[in-house]
């Protein structure tokens, strides 16, 4: 589904980054699909056989159109969105990430985001925009960031962090996901941090939850 039928959501969150949140947004869809399992987890728990089978169908035909409508074969990812049944050209961290948990890739497109996102132990890449540039801002009313769709789009915001790190957790590629850790967290702890903050230059909010993921983590 995309943007118009979220629910009085004048945007899409999921991360401080200019990727593009138009159309049927891949992000979003992949986090609907991890709450799609959850559910049928909790169904299970409770003794509900017939929402337990109804959300684990649910989510297995969204993981599949997912694999069939957002993967670029061509470039060996998933993109932000597709819009008006076309392939967007621009494609970050968020889906691909996001794409490892369930999981909702297949093996070889696992292989490839592996391959392009993490060829190695080095700590993520962060999206470090200038201060005046509110992003906020730019989503309320409706617009489409400004970017260079022949780069990828980095991650933006501890909130995303998270989800990024868990991704790493579950791929067996714990060196990377640590080294992101002692960078991130490292330099909020060098600048005088004693919270979890909203934003990595700590220009928000300095006591924010959605910071403090790497603890259940870890």
């Amino acid at each position: 589904f995309g943007i118009e039928e979220c629910i009085h959501a004048a945007y899409i969150l999921i991360d401080w980054a200019p990727f593009d949140r138009t159309g049927a947004c891949g992000a979003l869809n992949m986090l609907f699909h991890g709450h799609l399992l959850a559910m049928a987890e909790l169904a299970a728990a409770i003794g509900r056989r017939e929402e337990t089978r109804h959300y684990r169908k649910t989510a297995a035909a969204l993981a599949a159109a997912i694999r069939s409508k957002l993967f670029d074969r061509r470039r060996g990812l998933f993109v932000n969105s597709r819009v008006e049944g076309r392939l967007n050209r621009r494609a970050g961290y968020q889906e691909n990430l996001l794409a490892l948990l369930g999981p909702v890739a297949d093996e070889a497109q696992i292989g490839s985001i592996l391959r392009r996102l993490v060829p190695d132990d080095q700590p993520l890449p962060v999206w470090e925009p200038e201060t005046n540039f509110e992003l906020y801002t730019i989503l309320k009313r409706g617009e489409r960031p400004e970017w260079d769709d022949a780069k990828l789009v980095p991650i933006g915001s501890p909130y995303f962090t998270y989800f990024a790190l868990w991704a790493l957790f579950e791929m067996g590629r714990s060196t990377a996901a640590l080294n992101t850790i002692r960078r991130q967290y490292g330099e909020s702890l060098a600048r005088g941090a004693t919270s979890f903050w909203e934003e990595w230059n700590g220009s928000k909010s300095h006591s924010h939850g959605w910071g403090a993921g790497p603890i259940a983590l870890l």
